[in-house]
């Protein structure tokens, strides 16, 4: 009797440490995306901004540095993306 009690005890134990890391795993993804979604509107946001600043500042080297910006920012944009759809 002890033996079938002590194997229900341990079957209980792993059925519910399998739904705790179902659970977390579930939030770890959750939070992997926020983060993502995050990053994507500071990126779109970045590239209005600077955008604004390339419209109203005459200094070549300014303007060639604010361009490099848009660029690593939308190339950052398309990995996020890429990633969300993946991770659906």
């Amino acid at each position: 009797m002890q033996t079938f009690v002590k194997h229900v005890a341990t079957n209980v134990l792993n059925i519910h440490t399998a739904n705790i890391a179902r659970n977390v795993q579930r939030l770890v993804r959750h939070v992997q995306k926020n983060v993502v979604r995050w990053k994507l509107n500071f990126y779109y946001h970045s590239i209005i901004l600077i955008k604004k600043l390339i419209n109203h500042e005459n200094h070549f080297n300014l303007k060639q540095m604010a361009q490099k910006g848009i660029t690593e920012h939308q190339k950052e944009i398309s990995e996020f993306k890429e990633w969300l759809s993946s991770h659906k």
